[in-house]
């Protein structure tokens, strides 16, 4: 036999095995919960995750961004704050 019509074969094979419901169902992403805690570089990243989300399609995404800076940005300090 020939390339060719091994090649044939082998794709007659693969069109007949596929079944229409073997196809995954797309579902939209289900969202995430995060803790971010960086320092000052880290917070343009951090700014930008709600527009990430959307272009992600996150449906009924929600974020609390807190910054601190100095003596209060110490991650101790956010575990003390209730």
């Amino acid at each position: 036999m020939t390339k060719n019509k091994l090649w044939i074969i082998a794709l007659m094979i693969l069109i007949v095995s596929c079944d229409k419901d073997d196809n995954p169902i797309e579902e939209a992403p289900q969202g995430y919960n995060m803790l971010l805690i960086g320092n000052s570089f880290f917070k343009p990243y951090a700014q930008k995750l709600d527009d990430l989300a959307e272009l992600s399609g996150f449906e009924n995404h929600s974020s609390l961004l807190i910054t601190r800076g100095g003596d209060n940005g110490r991650p101790i300090n956010f575990w003390n704050d209730s």
